[in-house]
């Protein structure tokens, strides 16, 4: 019984990768997977070969990722900050918060991963890449502790990392139960 449980529960997160399409093309090149705390993303590159195709097709999917990644740590931050009143729009803690931004999308991307890869016919490459949401969360904390230090230092108003990382786990945890 603690089997079938086991392998139930490892199931919930997985995507099957083995669906096709009509045309024998893998589902994911049409349908970009959805799976609890992993962002998907597609990329895909005819170039004049394989390999540079492949490469090509990769960094468009990180890209995807890296914008999305951006646009919701930036929608967190903004909000975030709208909420927290005047105290949070000083030039320089806005300054912090954008540094933050920046440093966390760069970060984060350090955890996507090619899940799979197929080629079309006609030479066209398309990879599947993965990023774990959680990835996003740990490097929005350590950012937030390394900025709450920084204000410290220069005595400005300490904002609470622990307040700001609640807020934004709460914000990504809300944008996935709504895809």
């Amino acid at each position: 019984m603690l089997v079938i449980i086991f392998v139930a529960l490892l199931l919930v997160g997985c995507v099957n990768l083995d669906k096709k399409n009509a045309d024998g093309s893998p589902a994911w090149t049409t349908e970009v997977p959805h799976a609890p705390g992993v962002y998907y993303s597609v990329g895909e590159a005819r170039l004049s070969s394989v390999q540079t195709s492949s490469i090509r097709a990769e960094a468009g999917a990180r890209d995807a990722i890296a914008r999305w990644a951006s646009t919701n740590v930036n929608g967190a931050v903004s909000t975030y900050t709208e909420e927290g009143g005047e105290a949070l729009r000083d030039s320089q803690v806005l300054e912090m918060l954008e540094y933050l931004s920046v440093q966390t999308v760069s970060i984060s991307l350090r955890g996507v991963e090619k899940e799979a890869q197929w080629i079309a016919e006609d030479g066209t490459v398309w990879v599947l890449m993965s990023y774990p949401v959680k990835n996003l969360k740990e490097a929005y904390r350590l950012q937030a502790e390394a900025l709450e230090r920084k204000l410290e230092e220069k005595k400005i108003e300490a904002l609470s990392s622990k307040a700001m990382v609640e807020f934004f786990d709460s914000y990504i945890d809300s944008l996935e139960t709504n895809r």
